[in-house]
C-alpha cells in the first residue's frame, strides 16, 4: 500500500498513477538500450522533425509539379528527391538528389551550395549512412542530379528515415548549414519509386523522449554511430547566415 516511512510514505496508487513519475521511469529504462535500439525509438517516436511534418508532398515524377506545401511560414528553401526502394532480399534505398531550388541565404563571398543524404535508423553500423554531392557555385536554385545508394538495416522500413542537410561549402572553415529536411521510410513504403518535394527548415526539432535518446546518445563519446547521429540531429542554420 505504502512505499515507506512507517505508513506515512508515498501511496502506491499514486505512484503508479503520476504521470511525472511514468515519464521519469520511461527515461531511465532507456539509458540502459543499446544505440541501434535508441534510434529505432527516435525515429519511430519523432514524426515532426521539421516544419512540424508539415509541407512534404509526393509525386510520381519530377514532371509532376506539385502545390506549394502548406503549413511553412518562411520558407527557405526546398529539395527534390527522387526515392526508389528496392526492399526485397537486397534492402537497397536508391535516392536521387534532383535539386534544392529557392535557397533563402546571404553570404557577403561565394555561395556554394552541397547536399548531405544520411539515412538514420537501426543496425546500421556496418553500412555507408552517408553520401555528399558536389558543390555548385553561386546557385540559389542548384540543380545536382547524383543518386546514391543505401542499404536497410534488418529492421522494417518504417525505422529508418533519410536526412537531406542543405550546406554553404566553406574552404579553411566549418561548412554553414543553410537548412534540412527529414523524410521517413513509413510515409513512401507503400511506392516503389517516387519524387518528394521538401520544405528545408532551420534546424531539427523533438519532444521530451527525442530529445531523452540524444540526451543518452551524446554520453556515448567512444561510439561512432550515436556521435554521428547526435551531430547530425544538432546541426542548426546560423541567425547570420552564410556572412
Amino acid at each position: 500500500q505504502y512505499f515507506h516511512a512507517g505508513g506515512n510514505g508515498l501511496k502506491k496508487a499514486f505512484v503508479e498513477k503520476s504521470p511525472e513519475l511514468a515519464s521519469l521511469r520511461y527515461a531511465l529504462s532507456l539509458y540502459s538500450q543499446s544505440t541501434d535500439a535508441l534510434i529505432k525509438t527516435f525515429v519511430t517516436t519523432q514524426h515532426s522533425q521539421v516544419h512540424d511534418g508539415m509541407g512534404i508532398r509526393i509525386t510520381g515524377n519530377e514532371k509532376i509539379r506539385p502545390d506549394r506545401g502548406s503549413g511553412i511560414e518562411k520558407p527557405i528553401g526546398e529539395a527534390i528527391l527522387q526515392i526508389d526502394m528496392m526492399l526485397g532480399k537486397e534492402r537497397k534505398i536508391i535516392v536521387k538528389v534532383i535539386a534544392v531550388n529557392d535557397m533563402k541565404w546571404q553570404t557577403s563571398g561565394m555561395f556554394r551550395p552541397f547536399v548531405d543524404v544520411s539515412m538514420v535508423g537501426p543496425f546500421l553500423a556496418d553500412k555507408k549512412r552517408k553520401f555528399t554531392t558536389k558543390s555548385k557555385n553561386n546557385s540559389w536554385s542548384a540543380k545536382f542530379n547524383e543518386a546514391f545508394q543505401f542499404v536497410l538495416g534488418k529492421e522494417s522500413p518504417d525505422c529508418y528515415e533519410l536526412q537531406v542537410t542543405v550546406k554553404d561549402y566553406c574552404f579553411g572553415r566549418a561548412d554553414r548549414v543553410v537548412g534540412m529536411a527529414v523524410i521517413q521510410l513509413r510515409d513512401i513504403a507503400d511506392r516503389k519509386s517516387c519524387v518528394c518535394w521538401c520544405p528545408i527548415g532551420p534546424r531539427v526539432q523533438t519532444d521530451e523522449t527525442g530529445l531523452t535518446v540524444m540526451r543518452i546518445l551524446s554520453q556515448r563519446a567512444a561510439d561512432e554511430v550515436a556521435k554521428e547521429f547526435v551531430k547530425l540531429k544538432s546541426e542548426t542554420r546560423p541567425v547570420e547566415e552564410g556572412r
